[in-house]
């Protein structure tokens, strides 16, 4: 028997990450959050908070306190709410303005044929933005948005990979 066939009952967990592994949107994502920021606080965004690994919780809080704004668990409900529909009422643009990063789709359909392997994704970005920024290029459905972790999670990405392992186990599955 192959080793390539043989399925022994145990499932290896893939976790991907969405923003610059799976796909690119550009300069989108700040642009949204400016106008989200405007919405949320009637101020003008003045900066930025750097965004590179982060997750949605603490882009938004940093951003917040940036503005001398202090992040209260309301405030940033209200902007994580507002921010999933921005990027909601931009589908089209993350479409037009984004791509799919070279060997993306690759990767996820050859591991979405194997028995063995469950794919899904540890992100910081919100649950319904993952899965917009996905379904935008046709990727979604290789993977469990169910088990996966995301950015109102956990304020830091660390702790996300015991989210999603614990996710994932408790369908019963080992790992």
């Amino acid at each position: 028997m192959r080793l390539a066939n043989y399925y022994s009952g145990v499932r290896t967990l893939a976790l991907w990450d969405i923003d610059h592994t799976l796909v690119s949107i550009g300069g989108l994502s700040a642009e949204i959050y400016a106008t989200v920021f405007r919405e949320v606080t009637g101020r003008a965004l003045e900066r930025l908070a750097d965004m590179a690994g982060k997750t949605d919780r603490a882009i938004i809080s940093d951003t917040l306190r940036l503005h001398r704004i202090t992040p209260s668990e309301n405030l940033l409900a209200a902007f994580g709410k507002e921010l999933a529909t921005a990027f909601a009422d931009r589908e089209d643009d993350i479409e037009r303005c984004g791509k799919t990063l070279p060997g993306a789709r690759e990767a996820l359909s050859a591991l979405a044929v194997r028995p063995e392997v469950v794919q899904s994704v540890l992100t910081g970005n919100l649950d319904s933005i993952a899965f917009g920024k996905l379904a935008a290029f046709g990727l979604h459905a290789y993977v469990d948005f169910e088990i996966g972790a995301f950015g109102f999670d956990e304020l830091e990405r660390p702790p996300l990979v015991g989210i999603a392992r614990k996710r994932g186990r408790s369908r019963q599955w080992a790992w």
